[in-house]
């Protein structure tokens, strides 16, 4: 006599059209919400001396990039504009997307926002960054207090 462990969900498991029906809006990324399927893919690279970002921004012109650096913080916003067509209700399929999407990403180092430069090209939007140079540190001595010193001031 074989003795089999009993799984509760062994007959859901086995009914693929079920499982699909019930748990595919789960996981279908056509279920998405718009803002959870459009982000700004980027690739962040660190040399010694200073950071190159190069993120796909397809569809956007330059003058619809906004890039702002505050010391160690990155923010690129981007908007593409909705183009005349179709009524919405007469689209079969519609994945490009139109609006505002923006990414904001802290650096590992301050960065001289001053000297930054900046290019667009097919799409892809490359910053380069040089790193601040480092503040120095600065020792600060404590004086007692003039109590402790058994003096009244």
């Amino acid at each position: 006599m074989i003795i089999n462990k009993w799984d509760p969900f062994h007959e859901f498991w086995m009914m693929p059209m079920s499982r699909t029906r019930l748990l595919g809006p789960l996981f279908d990324s056509a279920h998405d919400t718009e803002m959870d399927q459009w982000t700004i893919p980027m690739d962040v690279i660190q040399e010694p001396d200073k950071f190159v970002i190069r993120a796909t921004i397809p569809g956007v012109k330059a003058e619809d990039l906004d890039i702002t650096i505050d010391e160690n913080m990155l923010s690129i916003k981007a908007e593409t504009k909705t183009e005349e067509g179709p009524e919405p209700d007469d689209y079969m399929m519609r994945e490009r997307h139109h609006g505002v999407v923006q990414r904001t990403l802290r650096l590992p180092h301050p960065v001289d926002a001053d000297h930054a430069k900046s290019s667009y090209d097919l799409g892809v939007l490359t910053i380069t960054l040089p790193k601040a140079e480092s503040k120095s540190v600065k020792r600060i001595t404590v004086g007692a207090s003039p109590m402790l010193d058994g003096k009244k001031g």
